[in-house]
């Protein structure tokens, strides 16, 4: 079970997941695009 930005909504997955760290996240895109990596 997983939750939503709002962390109101529930959200259920099966399988394999992990969290997302959604300030992480910007920083190393933009690192990998200065690399020359395209999303």
């Amino acid at each position: 079970m997983a939750f939503s930005p709002d962390k109101e909504t529930a959200i259920p997955f099966d399988g394999d997941g992990y969290m997302l760290n959604r300030q992480k996240l910007p920083e190393i895109q933009n690192a990998r695009t200065k690399n020359g990596s395209k999303f």
